[in-house]
């Protein structure tokens, strides 16, 4: 009995794995991140670019490794997650250690939660309650973004501040029907979005 329940365990594990990716993870519920500086919320597309848009939300998942003790982490918990798109299946991480550029990362939790890279620690203040995501590679460096919604090395306080918004399940099924109806409007939407950056100076 012992064994079949064993058995059965794996399985369903390893059918969490296929369809998600983060099988042994403390998932939190899907979350809008806000950033103060831009007045977006953190989008991840196809091609890995990582950049905050003012137009809509896209859902994201943090998702704690290192709580062993506390599996059910609070949101004021100083501790490692990693950052999931569920919808391109991508984990937000920097690149390398020299450009330290935001990307996003098509990779299984199990690899992310081993790359420091990929790691982040969330802070939030005791003023203002805002949120911060400051690399576990180094604590120098945080998923920030300038005014335009480009990620930016440029550190001010707004850049990376960020407020969590959770996901109504109204605008859930809205947003799904909007994707199913035009799947390239995204994709339409970020070629405007760039070409009309390139009129303007970049600010950071």
């Amino acid at each position: 009995m012992l064994t079949q329940l064993a058995v059965s365990a794996k399985i369903l594990c390893l059918l969490m794995v296929l369809s998600h990716n983060i099988c042994g993870a403390s998932v939190q519920s899907k979350i809008g991140l806000f950033n103060e500086a831009s007045h977006g919320y953190v989008w991840v597309y196809q091609n890995g670019t990582v950049m905050t848009r003012q137009d809509g939300k896209q859902y994201l998942q943090l998702l704690s490794f290192d709580r062993k003790d506390n599996p059910l982490r609070t949101e004021y918990d100083d501790s490692k997650l990693v950052i999931f798109e569920p919808e391109q299946k991508m984990y937000i991480c920097f690149n390398n250690f020299k450009r330290w550029k935001l990307v996003g990362k098509r990779i299984s939790f199990k690899r992310a939660s081993r790359m420091k890279l990929c790691q982040f620690r969330e802070n939030v203040t005791e003023d203002t309650f805002y949120f911060t995501y400051s690399s576990v590679a180094d604590r120098k460096h945080f998923m920030s973004f300038n005014s335009l919604g480009m990620p930016t090395k440029h550190i001010k306080i707004k850049n990376k501040m960020f407020l969590k918004s959770r996901l109504p399940e109204k605008d859930l099924i809205d947003d799904h029907n909007r994707k199913v109806a035009n799947p390239n409007r995204h994709r339409h939407e970020k070629r405007n979005y760039l070409e009309t950056k390139k009129t303007f100076p970049t600010r950071n």
